[in-house]
């Protein structure tokens, strides 16, 4: 018993029509909606930018980085870390920065405290078990 083989054979007439319904669907195009960017938009991502960037000046000093290391912290997950705040977080962690006292080493255990309360609610380390 011969099993049937499937051949078919393609007239040209079949062919235009592909190519037509090929060239067609290649027309359509997704409606696009553009608008203008406010001055506002661009100045509080501006903003945003250069708080990110003081914060992380802030955060990466030597002797945060010092610290960050006694305690096994990466400080370029604190920079990862920085770089996917939200505004209100940079906003929250600079209030808290501003209000400690300048220069001494209880502000930098602070400091440092922060950040690995910070990284252990993102997720990054786990330093903190069972909190």
């Amino acid at each position: 018993m011969n099993s049937p083989t499937l051949t078919h054979q393609y007239t040209p007439r079949f062919l235009a029509y592909l190519v037509a319904l090929l060239f067609s669907f290649a027309c359509i195009q997704a409606p696009v909606h553009a608008a203008m960017i406010g001055t506002d938009t661009l100045v509080s991502e501006a903003e945003l930018v250069q708080q990110r960037d003081a914060l992380s000046a802030q955060l990466l000093r030597d002797d945060v980085k010092k610290e960050l290391l006694a305690l096994g912290v990466n400080p370029a997950d604190v920079t990862e870390r920085v770089n996917n705040m939200t505004a209100s977080e940079i906003q929250q962690v600079q209030g808290q920065l501003a209000s400690l006292p300048a220069g001494s080493g209880l502000g930098t255990v602070a400091v440092v405290l922060l950040i690995l309360i910070l990284l252990e609610v993102a997720g990054v380390i786990d330093i903190f078990p069972k909190l």
